[in-house]
């Protein structure tokens, strides 16, 4: 299984437990003796709410997993299925921590241009790509492309904004197309999906229509339509530049308003 693929089933879990197994791993590592539950809390407890039955739960569960071994009352150590799930889990922080901080970034206006750059690089690659998924997907990939068009399409009439789905569905096309040199590129432009979220709520607070766009490139894919394919994915993210474009706009108007009635007026003197 590739190492996107077991990022993306980590990242569907809860993180705040996956980086408890994270820490507990390392530490164990890091000995040259068997650890147990005490040695652990003193680790773990500066950086999480937790106690030492909850480790010791989480210790069978590595356990049940392989991840590590019991050494009797002594504790326990790592195993080699161990070792391959730690470095799994390093490579995961390592983009988790990259892509936080590109959102601190994004997160100021005088940034903006920075995701419109990032979305416009999306643009290039994803033309692309669905491009060469028009003429490859087959009738199970298809089949999963409506399931998740209908998940969306329920996350989006509640307070969700379907980012979930939008993930998959964009990484499923890169999959289809066969080419692992642009499913990569894909990857490392939206930072393994963690922008992605920030973007579909984006497009959700000024009514963007994410779904119809979907299901636009659903259509041409299941017609086997490249030329179809690529004009909706531009379209679609053509959409996407905009509504951010809308949003920066209206919150830099609302703030330019807040700050003009805290702003004192100066009255001239009688």
């Amino acid at each position: 299984m590739s190492s996107n693929s077991n990022n993306r089933k980590l990242l569907g879990r809860d993180l705040q437990q996956v980086r408890i197994e994270y820490v507990i791993l390392r530490v164990i590592k890091g000995s040259a003796e068997p650890i147990g539950a005490s040695v652990l809390l003193a680790h773990l407890e500066s950086q999480f709410a937790i106690s030492e039955p909850t480790i010791g739960r989480k210790l069978r569960e590595l356990d049940r997993a392989g991840h590590t071994t019991k050494i009797g009352k002594r504790g326990r150590i790592i195993s080699p299925k161990g070792l391959d799930y730690l470095q799994e889990l390093e490579e995961l922080f390592m983009k988790v921590d990259h892509a936080e901080s590109l959102l601190a970034l994004l997160g100021s206006e005088r940034n903006r241009e920075l995701l419109i750059e990032v979305l416009e690089a999306r643009k290039v690659l994803e033309t692309e790509i669905v491009r060469r998924a028009a003429v490859r997907i087959r009738d199970d990939q298809l089949t999963v492309l409506k399931r998740l068009l209908s998940e969306q399409s329920d996350a989006t009439a509640t307070e969700e904004a379907g980012a979930q789905q939008s993930i998959e569905f964009h990484d499923l096309i890169a999959e289809a197309s066969g080419n692992r040199v642009l499913r990569h590129a894909l990857a490392l432009t939206r930072l393994e999906s963690n922008l992605s979220p920030h973007v579909a709520r984006i497009r959700k607070e000024v009514g963007g229509n994410l779904v119809g766009d979907h299901d636009a490139i659903y259509t041409a894919l299941s017609q086997h339509d490249p030329d179809a394919a690529e004009a909706a994915m531009r379209t679609h993210i053509d959409g996407l530049i905009r509504d951010v474009e809308r949003y920066w706009r209206r919150t830099s108007a609302s703030r330019d308003v807040k700050e003009s009635k805290s702003e004192p007026r100066n009255e001239k003197q009688s």
